[in-house]
């Protein structure tokens, strides 16, 4: 393999586990907003996420990191540029996470129970806990890691 084609895999490899990660990860959001009504989804009179949520959230972040960081393993053929992938994808989403929890919660109304919503609004409303805004970097970088490892077989 010459050099030039191990660095356009390697660059291939980052960027479609990278579109794979943030396409997984939006389809998957969408479709767990929309499997659930507002009550569903929420706690009685506020809008922090119910534990199932969160525990849907964490699955999901793992599941489709590992499957990001095997992709782009696969498409580099090679493990080191799945590491570069899990560096880059650990500090930016550490930075969106500080972002994320500098800003003020203004707190919205009570919730009273069965208001009607509509899904991009139930996801701007609901109130993360900061404890997973924090742990989501490292549920993805744990994940490509994983994803990324192959046992070498013994011949």
């Amino acid at each position: 393999m010459t050099t030039n084609s191990s660095l356009f895999r390697a660059f291939a490899g980052v960027l479609l586990g990278y579109v794979a990660l943030a396409s997984a990860g939006l389809l998957i959001s969408k479709a767990t907003f929309s499997a659930f009504t507002t009550d569903e989804l929420f706690e009685p009179a506020n809008f922090v996420p119910r534990p199932l949520f969160i525990a849907i959230t964490i699955v999901a972040a793992l599941v489709v990191a590992s499957l990001a960081g095997w992709l782009c393993r696969f498409v580099a053929e090679r493990r080191r540029p799945a590491l570069v992938f899990a560096a880059i994808v650990g500090i930016l989403s550490f930075f969106m996470a500080l972002i994320a929890i500098s800003v003020p919660n203004d707190s919205p109304d009570p919730r009273l129970g069965g208001e009607a919503m509509e899904l991009v609004q139930r996801q701007m409303i609901a109130q993360q806990p900061r404890w997973l805004t924090l742990l989501q970097p490292l549920l993805l970088v744990l994940g490509i890691l994983a994803g990324s490892h192959r046992q070498r077989v013994k011949s």
